[in-house]
């Protein structure tokens, strides 16, 4: 593809489902915060008013043609759509995207985002939460710990049963793919401890379905986390997150709201370097505030206009053409809860969307592109060390949790069947691990690790290289290198092989 396409990411939140009726009252729908909305410093432009009051249904069939049509009028806009797929193989809001699929004379190019995020209330001590609107939350204490809807993995069972519902998606002919491959987006990929093994599955039964494989691309991570083959960089989180791009900016402070200057935040998606290991898209933004979801604690950009969006669209459309990307992602075509859309309001009418179409037209071809566009800063890639700590720091975290909600990781073990353990890896994690099962039902019956200077009368150590003794499973604590630690065990024993990671996010 040598003339980029923009993609705007799509949220299915604006249709009324018992659970939305459960949770936030009767008849919500995003419409609902959208319209609340509240201006809590002068300037803010709040609440947004779509044009002509169109606040639309998306069971309508009329509505998803009227958004096509305009997709294709400015220039051929593809979607998005955030994919909603919980434990237990629990879907919502997956609706607009069904119903799309059996519209076959609706003409609209379409892919899919998995938002992998546990739904629970703002006051919950869940994290890596999806809050839907915490300004009309109450005290529910009848929800378990606050959790809505939870986000677990489980095992080839789960994984298989979620490619095969996608599979009627993947195969249609609107649905995006790179070089034959269907374009899949995860939102969370350091999040699944699977995620190697999940995607090695699902592009098995891609191929055997007679596509190419999988473009599997994770969203705002700062290295190529095993099982995915691209990154984007999503606007604009990403760029006032050091930790993805590896930039800084500074939010302002207005009364109890964080402000973001919106080319400053442009500044850095324009400035910041790709991860050296992976292909990396540069997605673009059209505007940002939360409050209307997050009240007087919400975040927003300031000094926007269509006029900044449109020379900084153009030149990040070019921006991704020199880094060989076929396609433009963009913040958002309909999140109105946070103020980034592409569909006409009141205020500007059609003015993003036509900026975005002439600023596509004038970024021109791949060819036409300069080599020296743009100079940015080189990023500095994490270190191994940094990458492993992150890692850690993250397993730990869950596992505090663990800890306040007076969980044992033994739960998970005797849920599976596994009795008798031995633990790969004897430092800090695997004496932790020790700890919290010496008196529990499981039985510890070794652990394996290559440094054998220190004796332990707690368990007996073995080399890796030396013979596995039978247990029922083995925990590998070195969670960081764990599909490399796996693919070693694998050779030396038919054992279940299993992660510390897996243990902590799946009790």
């Amino acid at each position: 593809m040598d003339k980029i396409m923009p993609v705007a990411m799509y949220l299915p939140q604006f249709h009324q489902i018992p659970e939305n009726d459960l949770w936030w009252g009767k008849g919500f729908t995003d419409w609902v915060t959208v319209k609340n909305a509240q201006k809590h410093i002068e300037g803010q432009h709040q609440p947004r008013v779509p044009l002509d009051d169109n606040y639309y249904d998306l069971s309508d069939k009329e509505v998803m043609k009227w958004q096509s049509q305009l997709a294709e009028q400015y220039g051929g806009i593809g979607f998005c759509f955030y994919h909603y797929y919980f434990k237990d193989s629990r879907k919502i809001l997956e609706k607009p995207a069904e119903k799309l699929l059996s519209w076959k004379d609706i003409r609209q190019p379409f892919c899919f985002c998995w938002a992998n995020e546990t739904w629970a209330r703002s006051w919950s001590n869940v994290r890596n939460k999806n809050v839907w609107t915490e300004i009309y939350e109450g005290g529910h204490e009848q929800e378990q710990q606050g959790i809505l809807l939870e986000q677990k993995y489980g095992d080839r069972k789960q994984w298989t049963e979620h490619i095969e519902y996608l599979l009627p998606f993947l195969e249609d002919e609107r649905y995006i793919k790179k070089d034959g491959k269907p374009i899949f987006l995860i939102y969370k990929p350091e999040e699944i401890f699977c995620l190697d093994e999940m995607m090695a599955l699902w592009k098995e039964v891609a191929v055997e379905h007679g596509m190419e494989g999988l473009e599997i691309i994770g969203v705002n991570v700062s290295w190529k986390v095993p099982g995915i083959d691209a990154i984007l960089f999503h606007g604009p989180q990403a760029y006032w997150n050091p930790s993805v791009c590896g930039m800084a900016i500074r939010a302002a402070k207005k009364e109890t709201l964080n402000l973001y200057d919106y080319q400053e935040v442009w500044d850095i998606a324009l400035s910041c370097r790709g991860i050296p290991e992976a292909q990396t898209y540069f997605g673009g933004f059209v505007d940002y505030d939360d409050s209307p979801r997050r009240g007087k604690n919400g975040t927003l950009l300031e000094h926007v206009s269509s006029e900044a969006f449109e020379e900084n669209i153009r030149k990040l459309a070019q921006k991704n053409l020199q880094s060989g990307n076929g396609y433009l992602f963009i913040n958002a075509w309909n999140e109105w809860g946070e103020s980034m859309y592409l569909e006409p309001d009141c205020e500007k009418g059609h003015e993003y969307l036509q900026a975005l179409h002439e600023a596509v037209r004038k970024a021109g071809h791949r060819q036409e592109v300069k080599a020296d566009l743009w100079q940015g800063e080189r990023r500095e890639a994490d270190t191994s060390q940094l990458k492993k700590y992150k890692n850690y720091f993250r397993v730990l975290e869950r596992w505090l949790t663990l800890k306040e909600q007076k969980k044992n990781l033994s739960e998970y073990l005797i849920s599976r069947g596994y009795q008798k353990i031995a633990i790969y890896g004897w430092g800090i994690l695997g004496k932790h691990l020790y700890e919290e099962l010496k008196d529990t039902e499981i039985e510890i019956l070794y652990a394996i690790d290559r440094q054998m200077g220190e004796e332990t009368a707690q368990v007996r150590l073995i080399l890796p290289e030396e013979s596995w003794e039978r247990a029922d499973a083995v925990v590998v604590t070195a969670t960081f290198d764990f599909a490399n630690i796996r693919q070693f065990a694998k050779q030396k024993t038919d054992m279940d092989i299993l992660s510390l990671e897996e243990l902590v996010m799946e009790v």
